[in-house]
């Protein structure tokens, strides 16, 4: 688990959107 890889899960999900692995942060953009 490398910070250069937060951008997706193991559930090939968006970390922003997974609450599978209870991975819940939100996307660089702050819009």
């Amino acid at each position: 688990m490398t910070e250069e890889g937060n951008e997706e899960c193991e559930h090939n999900r968006p970390f922003f959107e997974c609450e599978i692995c209870g991975n819940v942060r939100m996307p660089k953009m702050n819009e």
